[in-house]
């Protein structure tokens, strides 16, 4: 049975992750250190140190690889990425594409693949009165200065200056941006930026928008940070279906195929962004809402984890 959960959070694939698991085991405790354990602890890989006192105690561990930090950093022959992954009991996956890698790149244990989506109960608020022709964004963003670093896909001003200069106006719940000190030249091109609400209030908060954006920048970008971006399942692919609103991707990866002409739209180029009005009917938002919960994992994950 799975007893711990290290270093849960109200955010991202955590919060997701954790409440599913809740459902499977009502009294699953949450530390935010490992510790030893009667059960099998479920644990968060990446870059994370966790593995080595699970192994250093021979206490099996499923691991949850939601981020590879050898793809992000273009580096094929990480040692202790695979003493990690080799070593766990398990391991879950976001994204198809990272468990293919991983698969093709070590010896990968049994492993299940389950996608960031919303639960039941993420649906259940009141939406907002809507604002025309709005486009909003929840994430990380930098300033245009940081698009040749590791995380310049991030670097949006430019993306979002051709959606303003199309007639959308942006809004930004911004992680990251005030603290690189980009908030003024994205103001300077009209975006509205606001403070980052829970995970719990978001989608309620996302409702009065028309649309959210789903993507990446790709000018200036190192080609190993661009290609790493291709191949996630983030939790934006599902984030703005559980609030109600399209989804408008453009360089967001493979994962743009999830809700390509369901419940989003892919932009080849920025010039298409005027077709985006006429587009939005076509798509079966309030269908996908309820089809596309993360519980449908739940017998998947119970057979997968065991009891």
């Amino acid at each position: 049975m799975i007893t711990l959960v290290v270093r849960p959070n109200n955010n991202g694939s955590r919060n997701k992750y954790v409440r599913l698991l809740q459902q499977l085991y009502p009294q699953l405790e949450c530390v935010s250190q490992p510790t030893t354990t009667t059960g099998t602890p479920f644990i968060y890989g990446d870059n994370r140190k966790y593995w080595r006192f699970y192994q250093k105690h021979k206490i099996p561990y499923v691991l949850c690889e939601n981020d590879i930090g050898s793809l992000r950093r273009g580096n094929n022959t990480c040692p202790n990425e695979r003493r990690m992954i080799e070593g766990a009991q398990k391991v879950l996956f976001p994204s198809e594409d990272f468990q293919t890698l991983v698969q093709a790149r070590y010896t990968c244990p049994p492993s299940l693949v389950v996608h960031l989506s919303h639960s039941k109960t993420d649906l259940l608020f009141t939406p907002k009165p809507k604002i025309a022709r709005s486009l909003v964004y929840c994430g990380g963003v930098l300033p245009w200065r940081s698009r040749r670093g590791p995380w310049g896909y991030r670097s949006y001003l430019k993306i979002f200056e051709q959606f303003i200069k199309y007639g959308w106006s942006v809004h930004l719940y911004a992680t990251r941006l005030a603290k690189a000190g980009g908030n003024k030249e994205y103001e300077d091109i009209g975006c509205k930026i606001y403070t980052p609400v829970s995970q719990e209030s978001l989608y309620a908060e996302l409702s009065q928008y028309t649309i959210g954006f789903q993507g990446y920048n790709k000018t200036d970008v190192p080609n190993t940070t661009f290609n790493y971006t291709q191949l996630c399942r983030p939790n934006k692919l599902w984030e703005y279906l559980a609030a109600g609103i399209p989804t408008v991707g453009f360089q967001g990866g493979n994962g743009m195929q999830v809700y390509n002409n369901k419940w989003g739209i892919v932009l080849d180029t920025l010039e298409d962004i005027p077709s985006i009005d006429e587009r939005i009917p076509t798509l079966a938002l309030e269908a996908y809402r309820e089809q596309q919960v993360i519980e449908n994992n739940l017998d998947a994950l119970q057979q997968f984890l065991g009891n």
